[in-house]
């Protein structure tokens, strides 16, 4: 018996007739195999790269992609050592 697990998907959609973007929320239930499936609100629909229309003009002609936030870029440990910062350029190694 194969184990399976649930992991929760965001989707970024964009109509390229009218510009509309919005976002969806799935769950996504893995059985160990190939095959997944996609629920929204409970219940199974089609997966997210396909089957899916505008909300306002209702056209098919959509641009989807899972949606990623931007990793959030640490701050320089040495952005305030001038010191430091100029041994690094001599050295070569900034």
């Amino acid at each position: 018996m194969r184990e399976t697990w649930t992991s929760h998907e965001a989707w970024a959609y964009e109509c390229q007739s009218c510009g509309n973007r919005w976002q969806e929320q799935f769950d996504v239930v893995h059985d160990g195999r190939a095959a997944t499936v996609y629920t929204s609100d409970g219940r199974p629909c089609v997966p997210p790269w396909t089957g899916h229309d505008c909300p306002d003009c209702h056209s098919g002609n959509l641009y989807s992609a899972p949606y990623q936030r931007s990793p959030a870029v640490p701050r320089s440990r040495h952005d305030g050592d001038p010191r430091l910062m100029s041994r690094l350029r001599r050295l070569h190694a900034w």
